[in-house]
This record gives C-alpha cells, structure tokens and sequence, in this order.
C-alpha cells in the first residue's frame, strides 16, 4: 500500500474500548486505535501522527479517511489515551480527551476553530509516563489512582463533560457548559453520561450494574 503509514486502513482498528459512533450528513464516523510493528506506543512518533477517528460514507460502509490527532498534552506513554467525540447542530466536531482540560471545536473539514474548557476540581493530575518493562502494571495503578475525563454529551446546545477526580473519595462530576462558558460542576453518579433533551428534561445513557442486576436511567431539568 502507498502513503504515510498513518493514513492507510491496516494501520487502524476500531478503539473498542472506547468506541462512539456519530452519524452525519451522510457519514459515518467511529474512534480508532492505530499501530503496528513499525509504529507503536513505544514511539514518540506515534503521538505526532497518529488519528484517531475514521470517516465512512454512512451507506457503503467506505472509508474517506482518518481525522484527528491524540490530545496535544500526551507526549509519550500514558494511561489516559482515551477521547470523545460529538457533532453539534452546526455540523461541528467537538474532541473532549481523557487528561486534557480543554475540549476542541472543528468544523465540517476537520480544520480547529477554537478551544474551551476548565480544569476539574480537586483532580489528581500527577500523571507518569509508563515504562515498557513495567506497562501494565503501571497502566492499572494510574487508571485506579488518577483523575480523568470519562465522556463528552451534547444536548439543547449544552455541552456536558463527566469526570473522575481519582481521590480517595472517588466522586464523579458533570461539568456543564453553556457555549464555552462553565454554567455548572456538580456531583453526579458513576456511570453517568448525558445522552440527549426531550422537553423539559434532560436523560442519561443506562447506568448497568451486573452484581446488583440493576439498570438506571437519570433525568434532570436545568434553569436557564
């Protein structure tokens, strides 16, 4: 195959840990994950180049190409790779990431109009990077001891971020945004994910808790 590495379909699988779908003006686009032999988490590289969303015709299923890049604040290996993604009512791309306080707004060409956004409160951020020799254990340890992003809704033109604080309280929080300024930062339920707005209320996705065989679905009204 020809091209840059980074721009050819073998170089990418979908990010099913973390897949989102989004459909949009006749396409289809989904979180990918990219690497091989050649070029891998273990370069320093790969967080220059590689993307991470693919862009489809929403009825064939082909391929255009591959958008995005890593959060700029990850330079090398770390546990927090994660991101989110929407698509507004003005066709734009909002990114939200896993240990970046700002999100980025695209437009329809995937080329950046502006950045928003303010830190969590009381976040362990006190980030490190992996070592090869001791990954996977290290990955565990940050992802159970650190503070991070964990989902990005748009809904009634609201902008609504989850986050873990990683203390030993281990709360989850919602921050609301009403375009790029912060209207809200309150204690909500693990799990908890803005999904969409029908009038007057504002739902969740379900929250699922296998051991205790329960589903929950929240729903809210804000003032504006």
């Amino acid at each position: 195959m020809e091209g840059n590495v980074y721009e050819r379909s073998d170089f990418y699988t979908l990010f099913y840990g973390n897949l989102n779908l989004k459909i949009n003006d006749g396409n289809m686009y989904m979180n990918v994950a990219g690497g091989n032999d050649a070029l891998d988490a273990t370069s320093r590289d790969f967080y220059k180049v590689s993307r991470i969303i693919n862009k489809r015709d929403a009825k064939t299923g082909d391929i255009y190409g591959y958008l995005g890049r890593l959060s700029p604040s990850i330079k090398y290996m770390t546990a927090f790779q994660k991101d989110y993604f929407c698509i507004n009512q003005e066709g734009e791309f909002v990114i939200a990431y896993e240990a970046d306080d700002l999100m980025y707004v695209y437009d329809q060409d995937y080329k950046l109009k502006y950045s928003f956004g303010q830190p969590g409160r009381d976040m362990n951020r006190d980030y490190v990077e992996l070592k090869v020799d001791d990954f996977e254990d290290m990955l565990q340890n940050e992802r159970d001891t650190k503070g991070r992003y964990t989902s990005l809704g748009i809904a009634n033109g609201l902008v609504f971020r989850t986050y873990w604080t990683g203390l030993p309280e281990d709360k989850t929080r919602l921050q609301i945004y009403d375009g790029t300024t912060m209207i809200g930062d309150v204690d909500v339920p693990d799990g908890f994910k803005v999904l969409g707005y029908i009038a007057p209320y504002y739902y969740t996705e379900f929250i699922c808790d296998e051991e205790a065989e329960t589903m929950k679905l929240y729903r809210f009204k804000l003032d504006r």
